[in-house]
């Protein structure tokens, strides 16, 4: 079973509270991690995150949060922008976090609507084609786990594998077929409901579909046997919060960079992201916050001169326990360690989707440190959207990080440099272990 996770969180603050919540003015003490973090970037050791950043089109912005009782006995997420930039980043794989969620709901929900049905997580799928090209889908010839729920030698398409694959080794196919089942309009309603306000999820991931083909989802049958509940094929009607509109970001940073390759060819214009996925880095962690601490009541949020929180106006998670154990397991687990599918070390080491894993055993030994995370990297941008715990002390944060970098303006050359800001993000890993070591609160 999973351990009882610690209490503390580290994340992003919303910058705006509506007008009609009560405002409780709370003390802005921040954890040991935050006063380590800005000192490092004082110091130099973090300059990619200093307001001017670097040179190569490198930047980056952090966002820490920690979790604390209030008065009243609400549990609150207290979220504190580090660099803040309050500019577009792609968000890439790190929104897999909100489609694994979504398809465990929308289970639960055909579950209560259909009793007798035995719906799951380990219901076995059937996709349709809903392009030219697809075809059916009922395999999954990674999924060699048994355990009681399948006959042996079916390897059936299920939730719970394909968001087991997603955390693991962040696999898109697997964010796809999810993408799929809950289909864009639910997924970008349930996101809502948790109080990710400022995040759209409206494309799939490393396949080409035109935008109407994104707003398309395919019939599903929950079940293999005849007469098993049938999800129809839908076509969303969500009107997108354009982030080009400059409410949520600047047009100014959706449009990035000198150039982008397209079928080969260099076209000289900036790249524009104006379409793409987006999230607020504060969206990120406060749903991986959500998953790790179900009694969450409260957002926090701040000002400029006082620290201040109201209800969140947003709902928990709807996850059985079960559901809840499992997802925080696959975010857990390295690729070795992963049953079904096995993964080859070689091709996916330790920190192959936990970027600050490096930083942290250079404090401490592997086995003192737990990471619930999901991480995002294409573009340029490296994501980190983690729960970082030292075991032994019981100290722990929730930290989303992101830094760009594309040091010759070109998008989809593949020059972006990772290692440079996977070294960075290394660092910023050490800072966070060193400070959650020796931390006192």
């Amino acid at each position: 079973m999973i351990q009882t996770l610690a209490a503390a969180a580290v994340s992003l603050l919303t910058q705006t509270m509506q007008a009609d919540q009560p405002d409780r003015v709370l003390a802005p003490e921040e954890p040991e991690v935050a006063v380590a973090i800005r000192g490092a970037i004082g110091a130099g050791r973090l300059d990619v995150f200093t307001p001017d950043g670097l040179p190569g089109n490198a930047w980056g912005e952090i966002c820490v949060g920690w979790v604390r009782e209030a008065p009243d006995g609400s549990v609150v997420l207290r979220q504190s922008y580090i660099a803040p930039r309050g500019r577009y980043f792609y968000p890439a794989s790190t929104v897999k976090l909100y489609a694994a969620i979504a398809a465990c709901e929308l289970l639960n929900a055909w579950r209560r609507a259909y009793p007798d049905a035995g719906i799951d997580e380990h219901t076995p799928l059937r996709l349709y084609p809903l392009v030219d090209g697809d075809s059916v889908r009922e395999v999954d010839e990674t999924n060699t786990a048994h355990a009681g729920w399948h006959p042996p030698g079916s390897r059936p398409i299920t939730v719970a594998h394909e968001a087991h694959k997603l955390f693991v080794v962040s696999d898109n196919p697997a964010f796809n077929t999810l993408y799929d089942l809950v289909g864009p309009q639910e997924l970008n309603q349930r996101m809502r409901e948790w109080g990710a306000d400022e995040s759209w999820v409206t494309h799939r991931l490393s396949v080409a579909r035109t935008p109407d083909e994104n707003r398309r989802a395919p019939r599903v049958d929950l079940g293999l046997a005849p007469g098993s509940p049938q999800i129809g094929e839908r076509a969303s009607t969500l009107q997108r919060r354009d982030a080009s509109d400059g409410v949520i970001f600047g047009r100014e940073s959706l449009v990035l960079g000198d150039g982008y390759l397209k079928g080969g060819e260099q076209i000289d214009e900036p790249f524009d992201f104006s379409q793409k996925n987006y999230s607020r880095l504060s969206d990120l962690q406060l749903v991986l916050a959500r998953l790790v601490r179900p009694g969450l009541t409260h957002r926090g949020c701040c000002g400029p001169h006082r620290y201040r929180h109201g209800p969140a106006g947003a709902r928990p998670l709807d996850l059985t326990d079960d559901q809840r154990a499992r997802l925080i397991r696959s975010a857990t687990v390295l690729p070795r360690e992963s049953e079904s599918p096995r993964y080859d070390p070689q091709k996916y080491p330790d920190d192959y989707v936990k970027f600050l894993l490096p930083g942290l055993i250079a404090v401490r030994p592997l086995e003192e440190w737990r990471i619930v995370n999901k991480i995002g990297l294409a573009y340029g941008f490296v994501t980190e959207n983690a729960y970082v715990e030292h075991l032994p002390t019981g100290n722990a944060v929730f930290v989303a990080a992101v830094i760009h970098r594309n040091p010759n303006g070109i998008y989809n050359d593949g020059i972006y440099d990772y290692e440079t800001t996977l070294a960075e993000m290394g660092t910023l890993g050490e800072v966070i272990g060193l400070a959650l070591v020796g931390a006192t609160d």
